[in-house]
């Protein structure tokens, strides 16, 4: 019972630690969590809140690991194999339970505890981050922790100390169930790479198109202010192969480049046309970018690269993209 304590203690700790060093950095650094994306609200826990958030710890642990909610999980049956992996290591914890004296019912207690707080430890970040989203861009900063389950399972599994029949059994076990998560990960990364390779091509050639007409339409001066109007997808530059992109749900090859979170585009495109192009145009946005992207001006221009396509309104210069 001595040593659960500790454990709780330990980790109770840690989590203290972490929020404390967490604002004493961003203090120090002069750094700002990004208020959109919920962090700057970090370690705030509203107390009526919390039931609520320790249930969606809850949701989204089992959603990780066995529906495509998060992830695309029927991929490559990913999510049967997380189903076996899971029976195997509730198999391997009760054993360790039965293994244990019967006159120590309260450390059995307190393991049984623990194994049900084992989706409450894994997505602890729902809580202290209670504004912040897995089910948006944000998700990709707080799942990476998640396959550790699987190392603790092999650690679980894989008794060096002992010889014995169930030990060379749940080693082999847990050798094969591996195997295939390791299969169906490495298949995954690469279709990932695939869609983020074919994304820089597609956003290349669109963006040495923009250049030249916008170079054609005024005199190139570092500042120019440029407004990319819509989503490309939706206009004459579709993804290719679409189901693939399907795949790498949740992560930064569904979203592309080019993310569209409020006025991120425009900072997205600033970024690609400075980094691949050396070209240094001035991001549009707030009234300004709003004015002119609600203007029958440009409700009246064709989709890029139809003749019309890059107009100059406000004293900047519009592509529009998409409807």
């Amino acid at each position: 019972m001595g040593k659960f304590f500790r454990f709780l203690t330990a980790g109770a700790c840690a989590t203290a630690l972490y929020l404390v060093s967490y604002k004493l950095v961003c203090r120090w650094r002069g750094i700002t969590p990004v208020a959109d994306r919920g962090f700057d609200s970090m370690g705030h826990i509203p107390l009526g809140r919390i039931p609520t958030l320790i249930g969606q710890a809850y949701r989204y642990f089992f959603s990780y690991y066995f529906t495509d909610k998060l992830y695309n999980n029927t991929w490559m049956g990913r999510g049967r194999i997380n189903m076996l992996a899971a029976v195997f290591l509730l198999i391997l914890l009760a054993g360790y339970m039965l293994k244990k004296q019967s006159s120590r019912r309260g450390l059995k207690l307190c393991a049984a505890a623990g194994i049900l707080l084992i989706p409450m430890a894994f997505m602890s970040i729902t809580v202290m981050a209670p504004d912040c989203s897995i089910e948006d861009v944000t998700g990709i900063l707080m799942l990476p922790h998640m396959n550790w389950l699987y190392i603790w399972g092999i650690a679980l599994a894989v008794d060096p100390g002992k010889n014995s029949p169930a030990c060379f059994v749940s080693g082999w076990i847990s050798l094969i169930l591996c195997t295939g998560v390791l299969f169906a990960l490495g298949l995954y990364t690469q279709v990932f790479q695939n869609c983020i390779q074919m994304d820089l091509h597609r956003t290349c050639t669109l963006a040495r198109q923009v250049a030249d007409r916008v170079n054609s339409e005024t005199d190139y001066t570092p500042g120019l202010r440029l407004v990319m109007g819509g989503d490309e997808e939706q206009g004459n530059y579709p993804r290719s192969y679409p189901d693939m992109y399907r795949i790498v749900k949740g992560t930064a090859a569904e979203y592309g480049l080019i993310w569209d979170s409020g006025n991120g585009r425009q900072h997205c495109w600033n970024q690609f046309f400075r980094q691949y192009m050396g070209i240094e145009y001035s991001v549009v946005e707030g009234e300004l970018l709003e004015r002119i992207m609600s203007s029958q001006e440009y409700a009246d221009m064709p989709l890029f690269p139809a003749e019309g396509s890059v107009k100059q309104i406000e004293d900047c210069i519009v592509v529009k993209l998409s409807p």
